[in-house]
């Protein structure tokens, strides 16, 4: 495979040739720059050593003239004087500018020099005169000083004109530099310009050929895997694209082949999947449909729903369904749907809504056995409820009548198997009051009616119920008053007492005692059972409220029980919005315990007020 450079590495060379071109730019103009601003500087030091070399001509063209003027006589000589030292005074300042001007430039310094010697020469040759003129001497030697003072005039006039020229000359030079800058700084920006151009075409080149190109492939890949056609081949490389588009492949490889199990899935299941869109038509459905409605899949894409609903539960479908699509949540229904060879059965719907798709995905499950096993099942417990309990009720009714001695004596074999008799009878009672008391809360049909209670009363009802139990057992029941007033359903409260003691008493030995106790703890009333039996094992403590659960551990008593009683005793307390629960250490006891919360006075009511409540888990 070959080694392709990574996207860092790519972007290092859109970013560095870039930035190196500009910085090469940058330099060429500093550079170009930095020569103009030398040239400028020579040619504003070559106009300032001009002006003051005119100002020295102008000082000895002035001294000259008054020179002359005085040899003609035409003023006094104290003013020839005055003349000569006014137009000479400027020549020292003007020499100090030009040294100035010159700064480090050794000619123009050395040039500068020998002009000021040859001035100051003249300006003694000048006073050397006029002291001549002075005492008369007109004759040879004032000519031969005037002789001498014209040639060294010439010698400084000649010094002043290298200077002229030689500053002219620079400034001339420097002017044609700085114009020759001009053109090359046009020629260098014109140039970089088009560099600059052909770099940005070829890296914009580079990076399509190299970087757009493969993510163009990688986005087509998208759209052949979107469209369910088959992919480009794997690009080469191991950078960044390469690698993402090796795990794009292997994705779309997984996808299709889950893609694949799904379809295999939905092929042989059994229950009918589909797919409606926003009108409740089939879009798409499960070869299931064959076998559970008898419709064949291509029958039914494109027909409504409703067409094989019946018309009196069309409206709750489309009930369900527009509360669905609100809640954004799944909802499950129940509905007949008319097969193809007449019939209806029954099916629950699983409903979810794509709102990208615009289509409710469904999972259809066959219940018509189920719903005949509800059936059977409220069929039997009807039965119990009238067929059953009615009898076993009469029954013990009879056997009560009999110890009572109502119809006669009986000896004491007869009595005891009477007695037995009694005892089952109200087992079989209390295991069908059980039962129905679960259907009752399954379908949440066990209305809690909550109202002011007083607890000691409460506590004593149960007493006086459990007391003929206790006693076959030699077991004592004893109730603390508490003088409060719980808010619930008064019957249900005893009921939950009453289980919860029947249960200590199964497991407690002859001759002990349970207590039964209330008492007020935070916001909430405090029931509790205290007996004195063996215990319970920790790891049974968790399941003890379960349905069916019975103590089966070693050394437990065995007793005849349906394991409902618990049970319904922690769902009449969580009814009642309370909690419930059992403390115990094996070989010390258990302590059984419930709490039922003390209401707002908004959800009490006044006193006496009742409210009732649907039992729902």
């Amino acid at each position: 495979m070959s080694t392709a450079p990574s996207l860092f590495h790519k972007a290092i060379v859109l970013v560095a040739l870039p930035f190196l071109f500009e910085a090469i730019t940058v330099s060429f103009l500093l550079f170009l720059l930095n020569e103009t601003e030398q040239d400028i500087a020579k040619e504003q030091q070559a106009k300032k050593i001009l002006v003051q070399a005119y100002v020295l001509t102008t000082c000895i063209n002035q001294a000259c003239k008054w020179k002359i003027i005085s040899l003609g006589r035409s003023v006094p000589l104290g003013s020839y004087d005055v003349k000569i030292a006014e137009a000479l005074g400027p020549m020292p300042q003007a020499f100090v500018d030009l040294k100035i001007a010159a700064k480090d430039d050794k000619k123009w310094l050395s040039d500068i020099q020998l002009a000021e010697d040859q001035a100051k020469k003249v300006v003694r040759l000048m006073d050397v005169t006029r002291h001549a003129e002075a005492e008369g001497a007109f004759g040879i030697k004032h000519l031969k000083l005037m002789a001498l003072l014209k040639g060294e005039l010439t010698i400084l006039e000649e010094q002043q004109d290298r200077l002229v020229s030689d500053a002219r000359a620079v400034e001339e030079k420097t002017a044609a530099s700085i114009g020759q800058h001009r053109a090359n700084l046009k020629l260098l920006l014109c140039s970089f310009l088009a560099v600059g151009a052909l770099l940005a075409l070829a890296l914009a080149t580079y990076f399509h050929r190299d970087t757009m190109s493969r993510l163009l492939i990688l986005l087509a890949n998208a759209r052949q895997f979107r469209d369910e056609k088959p992919l480009h081949a794997p690009l080469t490389g191991d950078d960044e694209i390469g690698v993402l588009d090796k795990a794009f492949h292997e994705m779309a490889g997984a996808v299709t082949e889950s893609a694949a199990r799904e379809r295999a899935i939905i092929k042989n299941a059994q229950e009918v999947i589909c797919s409606l869109d926003n009108n409740l038509c089939f879009t798409r459905i499960s070869p299931a449909c064959l076998t559970v409605w008898g419709y064949v899949p291509e029958d039914l894409v494109g027909e409504s729903l409703l067409t094989i609903v019946p018309k009196d539960m069309h409206e709750s479908t489309e009930s369900a369904i527009t509360r669905m699509k609100k809640s954004r949540e799944e909802v499950a229904f129940e509905t007949k749907v008319r097969k193809q060879s007449g019939g209806f059965i029954d099916m629950l719907w699983s409903v979810n809504w794509s709102e990208s798709d615009r289509t409710l995905f469904c999972v259809c499950h066959d219940i018509t056995d189920r719903k005949r096993v509800e059936q059977l099942k409220k069929d039997l417990l009807e039965m119990v409820s009238h067929d059953l309990r009615s009898p076993i009720m009469s029954v013990n009714v009879s056997m009560t009548l009999l110890l009572r001695n109502m119809v006669g004596q009986f000896d004491q074999n007869v009595r005891l198997e009477i007695e037995r008799a009694e005892h089952n009878t109200e087992r079989l009672i209390f295991m069908i009051n059980d039962l129905l008391d679960v259907e009752k809360m399954a379908s949440g049909k066990l209305l809690i009616n909550k109202s002011w209670a007083n607890v000691d009363e409460l506590i004593e009802e149960a007493s006086i119920v459990l007391k003929g139990t206790g006693d076959q057992k030699q077991i004592k029941i004893q109730a603390a008053n508490s003088k409060l007033m719980v808010f619930g359903d008064a019957p249900r409260i005893v009921q939950v007492v009453v289980n919860l003691c029947a249960n200590s008493i199964k497991f407690s030995p002859a001759g002990s005692t349970i207590t039964i106790d209330a008492r007020k703890k935070d916001e909430e009333i405090e029931f509790s059972i205290t007996d004195q039996g063996r215990g319970i094992e920790p790891e049974f403590k968790e399941k003890i409220f379960g349905r069916f659960e019975q103590n089966k551990g070693d050394g437990a008593p065995k007793v005849g029980s349906s394991g409902l009683g618990l049970y319904i005793c922690k769902n009449l307390v969580e009814a009642h919005g309370g909690t419930i629960g059992v403390d115990s250490e094996l070989g010390k006891g258990s302590r059984f315990w419930f709490r039922i919360p003390t209401p707002t006075p908004e959800e009490a009511g006044t006193g006496g007020d009742r409210v009732e409540e649907p039992l729902s888990w």
